[in-house]
């Protein structure tokens, strides 16, 4: 996609109030279109306005007083119902737990398995129009949905000519059409075999497929993440973060990871939108490689394990910029939230806050032990683990200072 303007460049300033500052700060951009895309480039350094949240569950699931409560595992995915209530992925039992509004458990769905029902790697949940609840497995291409009183409608098969690796993730869009990120493609197939063993690809694509007629438009094409030896997942942590993509109502968002942008697609009018931002991460420290590195044979010694990781600790290798976003997420109001990328996690998640019309509003932080996971009507959805690593699953009240903040309006 070429970034040469088509026309002049118009730069545009905004005066906007500082999320966590009560000074003003006056942020700038170019607005311009190129090769039929519009193009939002913030020129703004300054990162310092941040919004930190304080934990604050209006719902915690499980409820500890509930004997029909499965404690929970791994959780991967939450979706906000329409009629009340939160589904959750747990990835660790391939399970899907419903709650009530009061936080209470009332559906425990799957299991581990092949058969209609059960799940091999949940991946993603949706609602549709008629109140069901649709689960896609990424490792059995197939689509199981299930009726509100929890009872199976149907289980839906990807077809294996248009799919022969299933996609990473699903969406549907429509009658029968169905986005579909396909991750680690090859160069000419979806997967290479090279004596026997899998072969992973650095390329993801995007298509819009329509089931009737199998056909498929790509949206688009473009590295998945970075490695940083070619043709070897492991080497991949923890220097590059996986493409995000997401979808609201008729809009896709996605992002490389490998950049400090996000692009926007209209699936009705077919038009794009890009919202650069100045690249403001640096190469991990040198230091810390070493350290990390030093503790690595440490543990592979106690393990009696031979450390073969050592490459991923060459700072030959390492990028010279790491990536910007690993997470992405959409609220309610069309607010965009990427989460910044930290090749070795600290305590807390940062996100930036983008507006829907692509400009930088500012940072919001989670407190510690605390994971977003997503949106509903005026809450957040947050993993919190406590001082013994149990996790909860909390609902937030979407928090004033953000709504109030820069770019609200």
């Amino acid at each position: 996609m070429g970034l040469a303007p088509r026309c002049a460049a118009i730069a545009v300033a905004l005066t906007l109030s500082s999320c966590g500052h009560p000074s003003e700060s006056t942020p700038e951009y170019l607005a311009f279109d190129s090769a039929g895309v519009h193009v939002l480039r913030t020129v703004r350094s300054d990162w310092a306005d941040t919004v930190r949240l304080r934990r604050d569950p209006l719902i915690r699931m499980p409820v500890p007083d509930d004997p029909d409560a499965s404690p929970l595992g791994v959780i991967s995915s939450a979706l906000v119902l329409s009629g009340g209530g939160v589904a959750l992925i747990d990835r660790q039992q391939q399970r899907v737990l419903v709650y009530e509004d009061d936080g209470r458990q009332r559906l425990n769905l799957g299991g581990r398995g092949f058969a209609p029902g059960e799940f091999q790697a949940a991946a993603s949940l949706e609602e549709t129009a008629s109140g069901t609840l649709m689960v896609y497995d990424s490792r059995l291409g197939r689509l199981t949905e299930f009726g509100p009183d929890g009872t199976l409608v149907g289980v839906t098969t990807l077809p294996r000519d248009m799919f022969p690796r299933p996609p990473s993730q699903t969406w549907r869009v429509g009658d029968g059409r169905l986005l579909a990120w396909e991750f680690n493609i090859g160069d000419g197939g979806v997967l290479a075999r090279t004596n026997a063993a899998e072969r992973w690809g650095a390329r993801g694509v995007l298509r819009l497929i329509d089931l009737a007629t199998s056909s498929a438009d790509t949206l688009r094409e473009a590295p998945a993440w970075e490695t940083i030896r070619e043709g070897s997942r492991m080497w991949v942590a923890p220097f590059a973060p996986v493409a995000g993509v997401t979808v609201l109502g008729r809009s896709v968002f996605f992002t490389t990871g490998q950049e400090h942008a996000l692009e926007v697609f209209d699936l009705e009018t077919s038009s794009r939108q890009r919202f650069e931002f100045p690249a403001r991460d640096g190469p991990v420290d040198q230091a810390l490689l070493r350290s990390l590195e030093a503790e690595g044979r440490a543990q592979s010694a106690v393990d009696g394990v031979p450390f073969e990781a050592g490459v991923i600790f060459n700072p030959a290798l390492q990028p010279t910029l790491r990536p910007a976003f690993d997470g992405l997420l959409v609220d309610e109001a069309g607010t965009i939230w990427a989460k910044r990328y930290e090749p070795f996690r600290a305590g807390t998640e940062s996100w930036w806050l983008i507006s829907p019309a692509g400009v930088f509003r500012g940072l919001v932080e989670l407190p510690p032990c605390c994971r977003l996971l997503s949106f509903g009507a005026r809450v957040m959805v947050v993993l919190h683990r406590d001082e013994f690593d149990v996790p909860s699953v909390e609902l937030w009240p979407y928090p004033d200072a953000v709504i109030q903040g820069p770019g609200a309006g």
